[in-house]
């Protein structure tokens, strides 16, 4: 016998989720620029990003988004120039769990600021130029359409690691002649110079983040799409679905 109730449970959990981890995803993939209090309209100095770092972590289910914001290149760049870290953490599981009993208007999440210190501004920087050297060792599979028949057909390459998924990483790459996106998930026991670099990076980041957060009154966002606006867009739209069915 088919159970309608569950059908329409699961029906209603997965919208739940949808809409939650949609407004997620925009406050992870962070703001196009950031302000200061004085001059929240950016007439003077604002921040751009340059490098976009995600992972989310399947066992513990959670996502952190780390991101280094610097003066753009239209702007004069001076000794004392901020270079800040922008720190996003979503816990997913307990989203997961509560959109199976109620509606959320807005996601399980935190963001944290802060600006570098000269010294944390050379070692990052150090290690930013190792990260973008180690981008060609990305490894990336010949498939072109991947065309090979029924499902399940398809032969694996000769020496083909099978990895069982336990943690999806995320760069962007931001430069004054290149923009490069990529994900993947690193293999645990062949680790590329990539997968090395990229860790590093992050965890240094993490730790600057978790040490010396700024006050969130202490900067402006701006994003393209408002993730309150975006939320309540979703909410209304959510409210009228209900209403004609």
């Amino acid at each position: 016998m088919i159970d309608f109730k569950k059908m329409t449970d699961n029906k209603a959990y997965m919208k739940r989720l949808s809409k939650v981890r949609k407004i997620a995803d925009t406050l992870l993939e962070g703001p196009r620029s950031i302000m200061f209090p004085e001059d929240p309209k950016g007439r003077k100095l604002w921040l751009e990003p340059v490098i976009r770092m995600r992972t989310h972590w399947i066992p513990s289910r959670e996502s952190d988004s780390l991101i280094v914001y610097t003066v753009p290149n239209c702007l004069e760049r001076k000794p004392a120039s901020p270079v800040m870290v922008r720190h996003t953490k979503w816990k997913t599981g307990i989203d997961w769990e509560l959109c199976k009993k109620e509606e959320r208007d807005w996601p399980s999440i935190a963001t944290s600021h802060c600006i570098l210190s000269t010294d944390q501004i050379t070692s990052v920087d150090e290690m930013l130029h190792k990260l973008d050297e180690s981008l060609p060792s990305f490894s990336f599979p010949v498939e072109g359409l991947d065309l090979p028949g029924a499902a399940g057909s398809y032969i694996h390459p000769e020496n083909a690691v099978i990895v069982s998924e336990i943690v999806n990483n995320r760069l962007c790459r931001i430069t004054r002649f290149c923009y490069i996106e990529l994900a993947w998930i690193p293999i645990e026991s062949a680790w590329t110079k990539l997968d090395r670099c990229w860790t590093s990076l992050f965890e240094t980041l993490m730790d600057i983040a978790q040490v010396s957060a700024l006050p969130a009154t202490s900067v402006v966002e701006k994003y393209d799409t408002d993730p309150a606006a975006f939320a309540e867009n979703l909410r209304t739209a959510a409210k009228k679905e209900e209403s004609e069915e």
